[in-house]
């Protein structure tokens, strides 16, 4: 986060999804037993101005899986990204489903290639049981506001709680549309998901640490399963 505020070349972001959020919260033990929507929220923080941005979207719009986390994660870099930044690190807990997996790295090596001015991403999975994020420091800001809101029925009431929960530095909170959510399957029938590197090593998702990928290297992936050694390459 230090190394994003002090070179503008360099963006750091972390990302998290929030806990589901029921719809409608009302105060009854009625909604227990009824079927409820569920609002979901993938939460990503700025690390050069420590601003906290909140995507949001409801269950029957898309789900929340590695798909949902990478197009958000494309809209927040194609939109919101910095033109001077070259190389952007991305922070997250090593949940294989949403972050640790082929499809997530794909969509952002399609956007990587086609990005005017990034040239390298880096995607850091911490340690299971030391994940703390920033995130989870936005996401607490939510959850004591919530604590003060009886009834919900609608995404906007959240919206609005998540804009007007902190009074200095306020979250910016987008509205994700259908349109907004990308598929990674042609991607993944495009290419060969290699079980081994080109070194003749298995290739372990679950125990990668962190995986880089460059412009200049369209179909190259770099992992990580220890951080003190150097990283494999996956073609």
């Amino acid at each position: 986060m230090k190394l994003a505020k002090d070179d503008p070349s360099v963006e750091t972001l972390t990302f998290d999804l929030e806990k589901t959020l029921p719809l409608p919260r009302i105060p009854t033990n009625i909604v227990f037993y009824k079927r409820q929507l569920w609002v979901y929220n993938l939460g990503i923080h700025t690390g050069s101005n420590d601003e906290a941005h909140c995507n949001v979207w409801v269950e029957g719009e898309a789900g929340r899986d590695a798909q949902e986390v990478g197009s958000c994660l494309i809209k927040h870099i194609t939109e919101r990204l910095d033109g001077n930044v070259k190389h952007l690190i991305l922070w997250c807990d090593s949940c294989g489903g949403q972050n640790r997996n082929i499809k997530l790295t794909l969509m952002l090596k399609a956007m990587l290639n086609e990005h005017p001015t990034l040239d390298q991403i880096n995607i850091k999975f911490l340690e299971s049981g030391h994940s703390f994020l920033p995130n989870d420091s936005d996401f607490g800001k939510i959850e004591c506001a919530l604590k003060l809101q009886q009834r919900l029925y609608t995404p906007d009431d959240y919206i609005h709680v998540m804009k007007t929960c902190k009074k200095t530095k306020p979250k910016h909170v987008h509205r994700m549309k259908n349109a907004d959510f990308l598929s990674s399957l042609k991607l993944e029938r495009n290419i060969v998901n290699r079980k081994k590197t080109i070194d003749g090593e298995k290739v372990s998702w679950l125990n990668t640490k962190e995986i880089m990928i460059k412009k200049d290297e369209m179909f190259k992936i770099y992992m990580k399963t220890n951080l003190d050694e150097d990283f494999k390459v996956v073609n």
